[in-house]
């Protein structure tokens, strides 16, 4: 018979302006939330065999100007080859 942990899950409640919002998390599928992911990152016990989770909160920021970034690049790549190729067909 197989011994050890097969599957390790947690179900949080976020509760925010009233509202509660049930995140359920899994080590390698973090929990999503208002632009947050929330991992699960650890689980211990203490001397007195209470079990208690590490959790790691992220967030980012930057990911929008990125995207915007890429989308501006591709448009200028866009309109210098439009140019370009149009120049290519004048007389």
């Amino acid at each position: 018979k197989e011994r050890g942990v097969k599957e390790m899950k947690a179900s949080l409640i976020i509760r925010r302006d009233g509202a509660e919002n049930p995140v359920e998390i899994s080590p390698n599928h973090p929990g999503k939330f208002e632009g947050y992911a929330i991992s699960l990152v650890e689980v211990r016990s203490d001397r007195y065999l209470n079990l208690y989770l590490g959790l790691q909160l992220t967030r980012k920021p930057g990911e929008p100007l990125f995207w915007t970034g890429v989308l501006g690049f591709l448009g200028f790549i866009l309109v210098h080859l439009v140019q370009k190729w149009g120049r290519m067909g004048s007389p």
